[in-house]
Protein backbone atom coordinates (compact mmCIF):
# COMPACT_ATOMS: atom_id res chain seq x y z
CA UNK A 1 0.00 0.00 0.00
CA UNK A 2 3.09 2.32 1.10
CA UNK A 3 4.45 2.74 -2.81
CA UNK A 4 5.83 6.05 -1.88
CA UNK A 5 7.76 4.66 1.05
CA UNK A 6 9.75 2.71 -1.39
CA UNK A 7 10.54 4.90 -4.11
CA UNK A 8 11.54 7.78 -1.37
CA UNK A 9 13.75 4.74 -0.17
CA UNK A 10 15.37 4.23 -3.42
CA UNK A 11 15.30 7.57 -4.90
CA UNK A 12 17.26 8.78 -1.55
CA UNK A 13 19.46 5.73 -0.86
CA UNK A 14 19.41 2.49 -2.10
CA UNK A 15 20.66 1.09 1.15
CA UNK A 16 17.35 2.53 2.95
CA UNK A 17 15.27 -0.23 0.59
CA UNK A 18 17.95 -2.93 0.87
CA UNK A 19 17.38 -2.54 5.21
CA UNK A 20 13.55 -3.32 3.78
CA UNK A 21 14.48 -6.58 1.94
CA UNK A 22 13.03 -8.55 0.52
CA UNK A 23 10.74 -6.46 -0.66
CA UNK A 24 7.50 -7.94 -2.29
CA UNK A 25 5.37 -6.02 -4.84
CA UNK A 26 2.30 -7.61 -5.50
CA UNK A 27 -0.80 -6.40 -7.92
CA UNK A 28 -0.95 -4.64 -10.92
CA UNK A 29 1.29 -2.82 -12.51
CA UNK A 30 4.58 -4.40 -10.51
CA UNK A 31 6.66 -5.17 -13.62
CA UNK A 32 6.31 -1.57 -14.67
CA UNK A 33 7.34 0.03 -10.83
CA UNK A 34 10.09 -2.86 -11.19
CA UNK A 35 12.11 -1.59 -14.05
CA UNK A 36 11.67 1.80 -12.49
CA UNK A 37 13.43 0.71 -9.54
CA UNK A 38 15.93 -1.56 -11.28
CA UNK A 39 16.96 1.65 -13.37
CA UNK A 40 17.43 3.33 -10.48
CA UNK A 41 19.63 1.05 -9.09
CA UNK A 42 22.41 1.39 -12.42
CA UNK A 43 21.87 4.58 -13.13
CA UNK A 44 23.85 4.67 -9.56
CA UNK A 45 26.22 2.24 -10.58
CA UNK A 46 24.65 -1.02 -9.01
CA UNK A 47 24.73 -4.58 -10.67
CA UNK A 48 21.77 -6.21 -10.08
CA UNK A 49 20.33 -9.95 -11.10
CA UNK A 50 17.16 -10.62 -12.52
CA UNK A 51 15.29 -13.52 -12.29
CA UNK A 52 12.71 -14.24 -15.03
CA UNK A 53 9.90 -16.08 -14.16
CA UNK A 54 7.25 -14.25 -16.72
CA UNK A 55 9.33 -13.38 -19.53
CA UNK A 56 8.87 -9.76 -18.96
CA UNK A 57 11.89 -7.89 -18.92
CA UNK A 58 12.23 -5.07 -20.74
CA UNK A 59 15.60 -4.08 -22.38
CA UNK A 60 14.38 -1.28 -24.26
CA UNK A 61 12.68 0.61 -20.77
CA UNK A 62 16.24 -0.01 -19.41
CA UNK A 63 17.89 1.80 -22.56
CA UNK A 64 15.52 4.26 -22.89
CA UNK A 65 16.14 5.48 -19.31
CA UNK A 66 19.65 5.61 -20.18
CA UNK A 67 19.01 7.64 -22.89
CA UNK A 68 16.96 9.99 -20.85
CA UNK A 69 19.75 10.65 -18.39
CA UNK A 70 22.44 11.13 -21.39
CA UNK A 71 23.87 7.97 -20.55
CA UNK A 72 24.71 5.13 -22.93
CA UNK A 73 22.25 2.48 -22.71
CA UNK A 74 25.37 -0.41 -22.67
CA UNK A 75 26.60 1.51 -19.69
CA UNK A 76 23.11 -0.15 -17.74
CA UNK A 77 22.10 -3.31 -19.92
CA UNK A 78 26.22 -4.22 -19.26
CA UNK A 79 25.25 -4.09 -15.61
CA UNK A 80 22.32 -6.41 -15.81
CA UNK A 81 22.68 -10.40 -15.87
CA UNK A 82 19.18 -11.52 -16.52
CA UNK A 83 17.83 -15.62 -15.89
CA UNK A 84 14.71 -16.37 -17.75
CA UNK A 85 13.03 -19.50 -16.86
CA UNK A 86 10.60 -21.34 -18.81
CA UNK A 87 9.67 -23.93 -16.38
CA UNK A 88 8.76 -24.33 -12.68
CA UNK A 89 11.86 -26.45 -12.57
CA UNK A 90 14.30 -24.34 -13.89
CA UNK A 91 12.60 -21.24 -11.97
CA UNK A 92 13.82 -23.23 -8.66
CA UNK A 93 17.23 -24.33 -9.73
CA UNK A 94 18.13 -20.43 -11.08
CA UNK A 95 16.53 -18.84 -7.27
CA UNK A 96 18.30 -21.55 -5.19
CA UNK A 97 21.14 -22.93 -7.17
CA UNK A 98 22.85 -19.90 -9.34
CA UNK A 99 21.94 -16.23 -8.15
CA UNK A 100 23.28 -16.10 -4.46
CA UNK A 101 26.62 -17.75 -6.53
CA UNK A 102 26.35 -15.48 -9.69
CA UNK A 103 25.78 -12.59 -6.56
CA UNK A 104 29.07 -13.25 -5.64
CA UNK A 105 31.01 -13.73 -8.37
CA UNK A 106 30.11 -10.26 -10.07
CA UNK A 107 29.52 -8.52 -7.01
CA UNK A 108 26.06 -7.57 -7.60
CA UNK A 109 23.76 -6.54 -4.78
CA UNK A 110 20.65 -6.60 -5.88
CA UNK A 111 18.44 -9.27 -6.91
CA UNK A 112 14.98 -8.80 -9.07
CA UNK A 113 12.51 -11.16 -9.04
CA UNK A 114 10.26 -11.23 -11.81
CA UNK A 115 7.01 -12.89 -11.95
CA UNK A 116 8.13 -15.38 -9.19
CA UNK A 117 5.33 -17.18 -8.81
CA UNK A 118 3.95 -16.96 -12.75
CA UNK A 119 5.08 -20.63 -13.33
CA UNK A 120 3.62 -22.21 -10.99
CA UNK A 121 -0.10 -20.95 -11.86
CA UNK A 122 0.02 -22.94 -15.16
CA UNK A 123 -3.16 -25.47 -15.35
CA UNK A 124 -0.20 -28.03 -16.30
CA UNK A 125 1.34 -27.90 -12.39
CA UNK A 126 -0.97 -29.94 -10.08
CA UNK A 127 -1.71 -28.11 -7.04
CA UNK A 128 0.71 -29.74 -4.52
CA UNK A 129 3.39 -29.11 -6.87
CA UNK A 130 2.33 -25.37 -7.09
CA UNK A 131 1.99 -24.96 -3.53
CA UNK A 132 5.95 -27.05 -2.82
CA UNK A 133 7.00 -24.80 -5.28
CA UNK A 134 5.87 -21.39 -4.12
CA UNK A 135 7.18 -21.62 -0.63
CA UNK A 136 10.70 -23.12 -1.72
CA UNK A 137 10.31 -19.92 -3.64
CA UNK A 138 9.72 -17.35 -0.68
CA UNK A 139 12.27 -19.28 1.49
CA UNK A 140 14.69 -19.10 -1.52
CA UNK A 141 14.40 -15.28 -1.95
CA UNK A 142 14.32 -15.28 2.09
CA UNK A 143 17.42 -16.72 1.99
CA UNK A 144 19.68 -14.68 -0.89
CA UNK A 145 18.03 -11.53 1.19
CA UNK A 146 19.67 -13.21 4.64
CA UNK A 147 22.97 -13.44 2.99
CA UNK A 148 23.06 -9.48 2.43
CA UNK A 149 21.52 -9.02 -0.92
CA UNK A 150 18.74 -6.76 -1.27
CA UNK A 151 16.05 -8.73 -2.88
CA UNK A 152 12.86 -7.19 -4.60
CA UNK A 153 10.35 -9.71 -6.15
CA UNK A 154 7.73 -8.00 -8.04
CA UNK A 155 4.13 -10.33 -8.90
CA UNK A 156 1.20 -9.08 -10.90
CA UNK A 157 -2.04 -11.01 -9.75
CA UNK A 158 -2.98 -10.80 -13.33
CA UNK A 159 -1.54 -13.93 -14.20
CA UNK A 160 -2.54 -15.91 -10.86
CA UNK A 161 -6.02 -14.88 -10.80
CA UNK A 162 -6.63 -16.17 -13.97
CA UNK A 163 -5.16 -19.57 -13.13
CA UNK A 164 -7.48 -19.70 -10.06
CA UNK A 165 -4.75 -19.70 -7.57
CA UNK A 166 -4.35 -15.85 -6.27
CA UNK A 167 -3.72 -17.72 -2.90
CA UNK A 168 -0.57 -18.56 -3.92
CA UNK A 169 0.40 -15.17 -3.33
CA UNK A 170 0.46 -16.06 0.77
CA UNK A 171 3.56 -17.36 1.27
CA UNK A 172 5.11 -15.01 -1.10
CA UNK A 173 3.80 -12.12 1.35
CA UNK A 174 4.09 -13.74 4.48
CA UNK A 175 8.60 -13.64 4.10
CA UNK A 176 8.02 -9.66 3.29
CA UNK A 177 10.37 -7.23 4.93
CA UNK A 178 8.49 -4.69 3.51
CA UNK A 179 4.87 -5.94 0.97
CA UNK A 180 3.90 -3.14 -1.33
CA UNK A 181 0.36 -3.33 -2.60
CA UNK A 182 -0.05 -1.76 -6.22
CA UNK A 183 -3.32 -0.83 -7.95
CA UNK A 184 -3.51 -0.39 -11.22
CA UNK A 185 -2.45 3.11 -11.54
CA UNK A 186 -0.13 3.23 -8.73
CA UNK A 187 3.11 2.72 -10.17
CA UNK A 188 2.85 5.98 -12.02
CA UNK A 189 1.80 7.88 -9.23
CA UNK A 190 4.78 6.63 -7.56
CA UNK A 191 7.35 7.54 -10.55
CA UNK A 192 5.92 10.93 -10.19
CA UNK A 193 5.96 11.11 -6.72
CA UNK A 194 9.83 10.48 -6.67
CA UNK A 195 10.72 11.43 -9.69
CA UNK A 196 11.56 8.51 -11.38
CA UNK A 197 11.88 7.90 -14.64
CA UNK A 198 8.68 6.27 -16.18
CA UNK A 199 9.20 3.71 -19.06
CA UNK A 200 7.59 2.79 -21.69
CA UNK A 201 4.75 0.14 -21.65
CA UNK A 202 6.42 -3.33 -21.23
CA UNK A 203 6.65 -5.12 -24.80
CA UNK A 204 5.17 -8.10 -25.02
CA UNK A 205 7.68 -11.03 -26.21
CA UNK A 206 7.69 -11.56 -30.28
CA UNK A 207 10.01 -14.46 -29.97
CA UNK A 208 8.71 -17.99 -28.46
CA UNK A 209 11.18 -18.86 -25.55
CA UNK A 210 13.62 -21.56 -25.32
CA UNK A 211 13.62 -24.94 -23.90
CA UNK A 212 16.39 -24.13 -21.91
CA UNK A 213 16.80 -20.90 -19.37
CA UNK A 214 18.30 -18.52 -21.26
CA UNK A 215 21.26 -15.85 -19.79
CA UNK A 216 20.23 -12.30 -21.92
CA UNK A 217 22.87 -10.25 -20.44
CA UNK A 218 25.94 -10.80 -18.91
CA UNK A 219 28.69 -8.91 -16.72
CA UNK A 220 31.58 -7.89 -19.14
CA UNK A 221 34.56 -10.22 -18.44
Amino acid sequence: MDTDMVSSALAARPEQLRRLSPVVMAGEGTRHLAHLLLSQLLLRGERVIVLDGANAFDAYALAQAARRNRRPPPTLLSAVRVSRAFTWFQWLALLEGEAQAEAERSGARWVLALGPLDLFADANVKPFQAWRGVRRTAAGLRTISAAGLGVIAAQEERPLREGGRLDLLDPLKAVAGHLVTIAPASAAETAATAGLDSPPALAAPTVPPPPEPQMVFGFPE
